[in-house]
């Protein structure tokens, strides 16, 4: 990657978008695309009680599409 590329953008585009509605917004980074690995960074986030998570990225459909599956498995509603 190279100094004037942002391996993960979202983040930047995001916040000042929730700012008006959030007296904070965390960025919790981004999760690899393991299943164990993805389901304990989710399971950590929720031990925080938070009132909404926003996820992005990994939401594609297909075989290698986990962030859906591993939501549903937590219980978690989903609203598109």
């Amino acid at each position: 990657m190279g100094p004037d590329q942002i391996g993960a953008s979202n983040s930047f585009g995001l916040t000042p978008l929730l700012a008006p509605y959030t007296k904070r917004a965390i960025d919790h980074s981004i999760a690899r695309d393991d299943r164990d690995t993805l389901r304990a960074r989710l399971q950590a986030i929720f031990a925080e009680a938070p009132d909404v998570l926003i996820t992005t990225g990994g939401a594609s459909v297909g075989d290698h599409d986990i962030v859906q599956e591993i939501l549903l498995e937590l219980s978690v509603t989903l609203d598109f």
